[in-house]
């Protein structure tokens, strides 16, 4: 069963099981109760990662506002105004958890899906990545009492950014090792 397959059946919009089996096909079919234990788990052990793909995979919009308060906290915390520091963040989570998977490589992150090459569209990381433009222009969009340039980003912002992309990516990485594991536990 793949991390995203997880996280869908335990949405109540994406799923009819009423305690049925997932996937009653397989060998060994997960039940709703199954799924819930292991997200309950990874959950409690990797919060902030599970938020993300909570956000990334269900689109569970609760999981997103507090991932945007989390990594408000983060890069305020290295003294930037809370007000960009909320900005930055919803950025950065806009990002890693509503750009859409990227067209070139089908969210593989690498080339034709069998070379160890990585997409040339998306550098590696399978999504789309947002042009500095676009990224300014979005962080502008949330400020309400000042303006950034895309020369002040480029120069003071963009390592806070991509500290906070970075955070979201390994701990995103981080919940779904934690999700394989604990399914081959249960296996």
């Amino acid at each position: 069963m793949s991390i995203e397959q997880v996280f869908v059946k335990q949405c109540p919009k994406t799923t009819a099981l009423n305690g049925g089996s997932v996937f009653r096909g397989a060998t060994n079919p997960l039940k709703l109760a199954d799924i819930l234990v292991v997200l309950g788990y990874v959950q409690h052990t990797q919060p902030i990662g599970s938020m993300v793909l909570n956000a990334q995979i269900a689109g569970d919009t609760k999981d997103r506002k507090r991932l945007v308060a989390t990594m408000t906290d983060f890069l305020h915390a290295q003294v930037i105004p809370r007000e960009l520091a909320g900005a930055l963040a919803e950025a950065a989570v806009h990002e890693v958890c509503d750009t859409s998977t990227c067209s070139k490589c089908k969210g593989t992150g690498v080339t034709n899906g069998k070379s160890n090459q990585p997409c040339s569209k998306c550098e590696g990381v399978g999504r789309e990545t947002p042009s500095e433009r676009s990224v300014v222009r979005y962080v502008n969009k949330h400020l309400t009492t000042m303006m950034m340039s895309r020369h002040a980003y480029r120069l003071r912002w963009y390592p806070h950014y991509m500290d906070a992309i970075d955070r979201l990516n390994v701990e995103a990485n981080n919940a779904a090792h934690a999700i394989r594991r604990k399914l081959r536990e249960d296996d």
